[in-house]
Parts: structure tokens; sequence; C-alpha cells
């Protein structure tokens, strides 16, 4: 076992454990040569516990960086956070194979341009700690986590293409991806369903007035985000903000066309909002660059809710409200 007391750090090439237990402290791997962009760290099946993990990156390069940790069939024990440092575009760090999280580490994602994933965590992470997602960056988990902690994303981006089992607090940021997690609690910030339009599942949803759910549709090919859970559905009673996207090429519609983006069992309450102006269910439409829509709250028998096409109605029926981001909010009379 070494005793050392100065850092550990590896600027290339691959530094590879021979034995358990070697490094007496934290450990940076930071790429740092631009004629040899990548640096890695493997346990090689070995055990070992780090007190801090840091992701680096040189000042100033044109080349791009990959940073790696990997353990094997070993397991790295996170007896600290982990870090990330963007100081230039292109910088990707991975941690894979297996990892024990003994309490909530804080990961901290710095944002490098260039990349849509900053930090890529295909571990499996476990253990009865938790995850604090930090920084402005995109940290996406890969793995089927097992860890019992809570998992809070507070800033940048969290996407989930693996699993995580216990509940996703969203208190800033956005939370997106195409996996599964537990019950979301959305006080503030962004739910974001898929990469671009996908699925992501949750055991339940529930959001606040100051929380936003993002949905992006397709009226080229009418596909579209959702998020499916297995639980029940809160909304802010006074309106959680939609806000809505068309990747498309704002193609007319057929009335009655359907784009379902939650679907959820058990009960359902409060309403989403537009602009400001909450959308009662079936009472009030609006208006999407060709298309105008109504909010059905129990499509489905009572267990989604959906986009519907209606008709446009005629101008002098209309309450013209302007609506952030080109919407218009209108009331149907009559």
């Amino acid at each position: 076992a070494n005793t050392y007391g100065g850092p550990t750090e590896v600027r290339q090439g691959t530094l590879r454990n021979g034995a358990s237990e070697v490094i007496p402290g934290a450990l940076t791997v930071n790429a740092a040569v631009a004629a040899r962009p990548m640096a890695t760290y493997e346990l090689n099946g070995f055990d070992e516990t780090l007190t801090g993990l840091t992701f680096g990156a040189p000042a100033s390069s044109n080349a791009a960086f990959i940073n790696t940790v990997t353990t094997g069939a070993g397991t790295l024990t996170l007896g600290g956070n982990v870090t990330t440092i963007a100081a230039h575009p292109n910088t990707l760090a991975i941690l894979s194979g297996k990892v024990l999280l003994p309490g909530t580490r804080t990961i901290t994602v710095a944002e490098a341009l260039g990349e849509k994933v900053d930090l890529l965590v295909a571990a499996h992470l476990s253990g009865p700690g938790g995850v604090d997602k930090n920084g402005p960056g995109t940290m996406e988990l890969g793995g089927a986590n097992t860890y019992s902690g809570a998992t809070s994303v507070n800033e940048g981006a969290l996407l989930v293409t693996g699993s995580v089992s216990g509940t996703v607090t969203v208190a800033g940021g956005t939370l997106g991806g195409t996996g599964s997690v537990g019950p979301i609690s959305a006080l503030s910030g962004i739910v974001s369903p898929g990469e671009s339009i996908g699925t992501l599942t949750a055991t339940s949803l529930s959001m606040t007035n100051n929380a936003t759910f993002a949905l992006e549709i397709n009226t080229t090919t009418q596909t579209n985000d959702l998020l499916s859970t297995a639980g029940p559905l809160t909304l802010g009673i006074a309106g959680t903000p939609l806000v809505i996207t068309d990747l498309g090429g704002n193609v007319p519609l057929l009335e009655g066309t359907t784009f379902r983006f939650i679907t959820y069992s058990g009960q359902q309450v409060g309403l989403f909002s537009i602009g400001g102006n909450a959308i009662d269910d079936g009472t009030e439409f609006f208006t999407l660059g060709a298309n105008s829509y109504r909010i059905d709250y129990n499509d489905l028998g009572g267990t989604a809710v959906s986009l519907v096409v209606v008709p446009e109605p005629g101008a002098s029926l209309l309450a013209g409200i302007g609506l952030l981001a080109g919407l218009s909010r209108r009331r149907r009379r009559g």
C-alpha cells in the first residue's frame, strides 16, 4: 500500500492497478497532450477507494480529449465527490465498470461545447448513497443502477438512459433520457423526456407550478415524447408550464389527431399552463403553428394526457392573448 501524500494524475496513456488500494488519496485523469489526447485509469480487476475524482482538460487545444476511468471486474469506491473540468470544446469524460457510493456524492459537470454529453457514467452505481448533479454540463447515467439514495438534478442536464430506482428530484436543470427512474418530483427546472423525441419511464410524476414540462412533437411524422408512469400524476394547481416544440414541418393535421405524452395510473390532479394561463380539460385550446390543440387529461379512460387537434374557430370567437414561443391561447365558446 502506498503512503505518499502528493497528488496522482494521469496525463496521457494508461495507469493500471497491479493490486488493490494503491492510490492513497484523490485522482485526476487529465489528457493534456494534444498529440495523444486520451488518458485512462484502469483498476484492472482490483478494488480501489478514491477520496475524490477529477476529470480534467488542458487550457486550450483544437484536439478532442477523452478521459476514462474503468474498473473491469474490480470495484471503485467513491470516498469523495466527482468533478469534470472542460476548459475547451470537445472534452469527454467516461466512467465505466462497478462503482460503490457509500454516501451521497456531488457530481459537478462542466460544459464542453461540441459535446452532447460531457460525462458518460456507463458504470453500475450501487450502495446506500445517492447522486447530486451540479454544474452546467450534461451527465448521462447509462448503467443499470441500484444505489438506494436519492438523485437530485440541481444544474445542467441529467440524461437517464439506463435505470435509477430511487426518487429523482428536479430542483433546477433538466431531467431527460430514454431509461427508467423511480418517482419524479420536479420542484423547479425542466422535465424533458427522451433525447430528442423518446420515452422516459418513471414510477410517478409530481410537478409544481415552478417546474416546466418540455414536450417535443413532430407534425410530419406524428410522433412525440412520452413520459410513461405506473403511478399517479400531480401537476400544479395554477398550472405547470408546458413548452411545446414542433420538430417537424408545421404540417396541418386532421381534427382528432392525438399526441399522447403522459401515461399514468390512479389519481390525476392539477393542470398544465401555456404562457401562464391554465388550460382546462377540454374547455380551452391554443394554437401552435398550423394547428390548434386542446389538452385531454383523461385520455384512454383516465390513464393518459394528450394533445388533441381541434378545428380552428372563426376569428370572431377568439380571445387573443399573446403567449410565449409563438403560442396563442383560445377559449372555445358556445
